[in-house]
């Protein structure tokens, strides 16, 4: 049975080089706009290489730059995926595989882990207020279930 990349912890190094593949795939398909589609082709990415020990196609000299040996979980690695292309998105003409090191050092050195689901769920409701409602139906449906 194939593992869910909601199952999964994923170390610092693996989370970024996952950001910058799940980025190049994003740049080669044309028909892709915006925030949701990298985020996409991130999760992708990951499910992809869940069994796999050594991800290939990432610069291993950029991430030797990055000292960090947390483990994230699931939620923690794609609200990391948020905030980091949210900034990039609306701040660089042109996104690299050194401004997404960049911009993910930065994120977490201003956002703990505990809090970064709640920045990049602030994001998210700006990008696609429709998800509002939705969250709101799944909290309503948690309380009513417990």
């Amino acid at each position: 049975m194939k593992k869910n990349v909601r199952n999964k912890k994923y170390a610092i190094k693996e989370a970024v080089s996952y950001y910058i593949l799940g980025y190049k795939r994003y740049e080669q398909n044309i028909n892709q706009n915006g925030l949701g589609d990298i985020l996409k082709d991130i999760v992708e990415v990951a499910q992809e290489n869940l069994n796999s020990t050594e991800i290939t196609g990432v610069n291993t000299e950029l991430l030797n730059r990055i000292n960090f040996n947390w483990i994230l979980s699931a939620d923690d690695f794609i609200s990391y995926a948020i905030c980091i292309f949210y900034v990039l998105i609306n701040r660089e003409i042109q996104i690299t595989d050194e401004k997404i090191v960049k911009e993910f050092l930065s994120e977490i050195h201003t956002h703990h882990p505990r809090k970064i689901m709640k920045e990049a769920e602030v994001i998210l409701e700006s990008v696609f207020p429709e998800l509002k409602e939705d969250i709101k139906e799944v909290e309503e449906s948690d309380k009513k279930g417990k």
